[in-house]
């Protein structure tokens, strides 16, 4: 088979075979890629109904096909070949977990860490109701990235399909399955976990644990006799690792772990123990754990374990959880902010000067002891008028380096760029270096090190060796691809869904030109990744996309610490995997320790996870190197008002309006704040109606909102007459026209109008299940329109979901949270309706005193004494 072609797969060599088939290393031929291609034995796709068994096993593999996730090896294609079936999988170049278990035990750290990634996996495939049916450590694979991957899941059953069986016998390794499997009866999700149970049980004792010389002895083993306990094996084993592996291999299912949740949340928590317990040396002693969970008593325990490991998962890193600009040993830490480059060529090439002044912030800030402004900052003074005595009071910076730049376009050696840079002391403004480059345009990125190079001369810096390669970097030389890159990070730094659409097609054209070009293949996951987060489109094929761009970025530059920072940020946002992403973060600040995106994601992490507190530290330390970031202020300002800290809410909303006055978002979120926060909705009306339509799409909704609280139906209906979305989707919720039109009718007591709204918002919140599948907030908005409507079941079943699906996002939860409670209210479950009410006011999230009192949902259970007593005790 050595180099023989199967399809547009060439074979490189044999990985190895087993009970299902051989693996063979193959190149795919179309794609430029490594995968693994499996060739199934011919008899299991034999039987009694012929071609229907190999149609069921091409379903099953196409269901498998669609999992997308860290954890799990992706099944790129299915197809035949001289009469055989074959699987096109990812490649994983590292041993599989059977190989490594050959030589024994596994440290505990490393049972930990892979127990989790199998787990993470499972609980994806399980989500999608696929059981893999046969998890065993030689289907755990390794890669030499640290990744762990849960491959072969072309025996994969649909919950809601059929089974592939091997002619009437049992399918999976024996050691490895669970006694009803070896039963024949039927098995549900429960069997993977009993499995998982033997491989954690395998790593951490070097032994499997049952074992006999032949078949029958070895099913009547684990039918009938229970395993040696693992610590008579490994007395230095954790006990909790001891109950999880024994929890796991429960002989009843009944009393097994019931979820991959499950099991993964007791590992976490075990992390957390083992690392704390690790680190108590090394460190100061921290706080009781309790006082590191969220304050919200009914997220799972598990997840507030995952709180405090995201937490530890950075506490060892030199630098991280101190103010980025403190006084090092020596004197204070000297800062600059580079301003943008002043373009002095034709209107279009804006982008290049633009790209100039991005290339030399990027390179100044790699210098560990050299504070640099975010160009997010920088870029609000071009031009202002401002002196550099007034930018330095505004950003707290010691120097400014300015600089204008001109491209004379041409051919070749005649395409020239003149850059002439201005270093500027700001406490008396002295001119302390100033230069004119005046070369080829093949050289601009040695005009870029010099640059560098000379402000951190002129500064008495010292440079690090890695500070050095990151000053003189050339991360092309081809300069179609570069002007194609500039380009790019133009239209990804709008953020909107078309700029990121264009931005993909400019950094497509930049890796077509130069497919070597690091920053390019990063900027293509990151228009990707940002598309799916933004909610654009959340469907697989656009996280695909992501992790295709981003594999392309590690293979080039794996230690890079720009493609450390985007991988962190593809299992934040495309995974919600904060541990994963914290690593990365953790990776990059080595080179990178006070990059306020690294901070600023580390916030957002913690945020989520539920960590407020440390996230707002976090958050305000990204914001002293980006001091005019109006976003970043926002956010700092939800973070105090989802804690009901409402006066630093408005402290923050309003510094996000002295940056930008114009800024339309500030005004509205601070007159939210002041309705739910202190019941001014007249003051918040008055700032809605100064400009019908300028707030659109958010400001709308918002106003409508804010109008049905003061109980004037008539002016929500006003206000949405400019709204020309038939839907909003937004970080706290979606809201289609017709349910806010819906909710208008209902408060002005026209309910047939009402009745007609709630439909027809249905079928918008259909039309958005293929592009947000799974996502909370649309179960919510399903949910409450079925309150609405009177469907008791099914208001409640999509709001326990909600809940449900934002129990791992700390950020959503309290705002699904609040639509439960307004289900619970309008579908008449007010006992629990009241329960939800004690437990929102002391979470984080939307659930306050003020909008309890105002917000027209819960008026049915308003004149409830029990009601009116919760309101006064949390008044006091």
């Amino acid at each position: 088979m050595i180099g023989k072609h199967v399809s547009h797969y060439r074979i490189i060599e044999k990985l190895g075979e087993g009970g299902m088939g051989v693996v063979y290393k193959a190149e795919d031929a179309r794609l430029r890629r490594t995968v693994a291609l499996k060739f199934l034995k011919a008899d299991l796709l034999r039987g009694p109904d012929g071609e229907a068994s190999k149609e069921r096993f091409l379903r099953e593999a196409r269901a498998a096909a669609r999992l997308d996730h860290p954890n799990i090896c992706t099944v790129y294609d299915v197809g035949e070949w001289e009469g055989g079936t074959f699987l096109a999988m990812a490649y994983c170049d590292g041993p599989s977990l059977r190989d490594r278990t050959r030589s024994g035990p596994l440290p505990v750290d490393e049972v930990i860490h892979i127990g989790l990634r199998v787990a993470r996996g499972l609980e994806e495939a399980h989500r999608r109701g696929i059981v893999h049916r046969d998890i065993k450590s030689a289907n755990i694979m390794s890669t030499s990235s640290g990744d762990v991957r849960i491959t072969d899941f072309g025996l994969a059953k649909i919950a809601e399909g059929t089974t592939l069986t091997r002619s009437g016998g049992t399918v999976g390794t024996a050691a490895y399955m669970a006694p009803e499997q070896l039963r024949g009866e039927p098995s549900d999700e429960r069997a993977d976990l009993w499995s998982l149970g033997v491989v954690l049980y395998e790593m951490a004792t070097g032994e499997l644990p049952f074992r006999a010389d032949h078949e029958p002895a070895l099913l009547y083993s684990i039918l009938n006799q229970d395993p040696s306990p693992p610590k008579e094996i490994r007395p230095s084993l954790p006990p909790d690792l001891e109950k999880i592996i024994l929890r796991a291999m429960e002989r009843d299912p009944a009393r097994r772990y019931s979820s991959a949740g499950e099991i993964r949340k007791d590992l976490e928590h075990l992390r957390i123990q083992e690392q704390v317990s690790a680190s108590t040396d090394a460190r100061p002693a921290e706080p009781p754990p309790a006082t590191r969970r969220p304050s919200v008593p009914w997220i799972a325990a598990g997840a507030a374990a995952l709180v405090v490991l995201v937490l530890a998962a950075v506490a060892f890193l030199p630098g991280w959880g101190r103010q980025p600009s403190v006084v090092e040993e020596g004197g204070a830490r000297k800062k600059i902010v580079v301003l943008p480059f002043e373009n002095l060529g034709a209107q279009g090439d804006a982008y290049f000067a633009a790209g100039m002044t991005e290339e030399i912030t990027s390179r100044l800030a790699a210098v560990r002891d050299l504070g640099v402004i975010s160009r997010t900052s920088a870029v609000q003074y071009d031009p202002t008028g401002k002196t550099v005595q007034e930018i330095g009071a505004d950003l707290g910076v010691d120097y400014v380096l300015e600089g204008t730049v001109r491209w004379a376009k041409g051919e070749g050696r005649s395409s020239r760029v003149r850059v002439t840079p201005q270093l500027i002391q700001v406490s008396d403004d002295t001119h302390l270096w100033s230069e004119t480059y005046d070369a080829d345009l093949e050289d601009v990125f040695a005009v870029q090190s010099e640059i560098a190079g000379q402000i951190v001369h002129r500064l008495d810096l010292t440079l690090l060796e890695p500070e050095r390669k990151a000053l003189e970097g050339r991360p092309t030389t081809n300069l179609v691809a570069y002007q194609a890159y500039l380009q790019g990070t133009g239209r990804l730094g709008r953020g909107e869904e078309e700029d990121l659409v264009e931005a993909i097609a400019m950094f497509q054209r930049a890796v077509a030109a130069d497919p070597r070009f690091v920053p390019a293949w990063l900027g293509l996951a990151a228009s990707h990744r940002e598309l799916f987060f933004d909610g654009s489109d959340q469907t697989e094929t656009r996280t695909k996309k992501a992790r295709a761009a981003l594999d392309h970025a590690i293979s080039l530059a794996p230690d890079d610490p720009e493609v450390l920072i985007e991988t962190g940020y593809y299992y934040y946002n495309c995974h919600l995997d904060y541990d994963r992403a914290l690593e990365e973060f953790a990776k990059a600040a080595e080179n990178l320790p006070n990059d306020p995106r690294v901070l600023m994601a580390v916030g957002y992490i913690w945020r989520r996870s539920g960590l407020w507190e440390e996230s707002i530290s976090s958050l305000e330390q990204a914001f002293d190197l980006d001091p005019r970031n109006t976003e970043l202020a926002q956010n700092i300002g939800f973070s105090y008002l989802d804690l009901h800290r409402f006066e630093e809410a408005g402290l923050w909303m309003r510094r996000a309006l002295s940056i930008d006055p114009d800024d339309p978002y500030s005004r509205l979120v601070l007159a939210w704040t002041g309705v739910i926060g202190f019941g001014d909705v007249e003051e918040a009306l008055d700032v809605l109606r100064e400009a019908p339509g300028r707030y659109s799409p958010f400001g709308v909704t918002l106003h409508c909102l804010v109008a049905l609280m003061a109980r004037d139906g008539e002016e929500a209906l006003s206000a949405l007459e400019s709204l020309n979305e038939r839907v909003v989707v937004e970080q706290w919720g979606i809201m289609p026209k017709a349910y806010a039109q819906a909710r208008a009718n209902h408060v002005l007591g026209r309910m047939e109008e009402a009745r007609r709204g709630y439909e027809e918002a249905l079928t918008v919140l259909d039309s958005l299940s293929v592009i947000l599948p799974g996502d909370s907030r649309l179960d919510a908005a399903y949910g409450l329109t079925h309150a609405f409507l009177g469907r008791k079941e099914e208001a409640i079943a999509e709001g326990r979901r909600a809940v449900e699906d934002a129990s791992r996002d700390a950020l959503r939860l309290g705002d699904r949270h609040w639509d439960l409670i307004k289900i619970l209210v309008q579908v008449g479950e007010y006992d629990a309706a009241l329960e939800e009410i004690e437990r929102g006011l002391s979470m984080p999230g939307r659930t306050t005193l003020f909008a309890l009192r105002l917000d027209p949902a819960i008026d049915p259970i308003r004149e409830d004494p029990r009601f009116q007593a919760i309101l006064q005790k949390h008044q006091t």
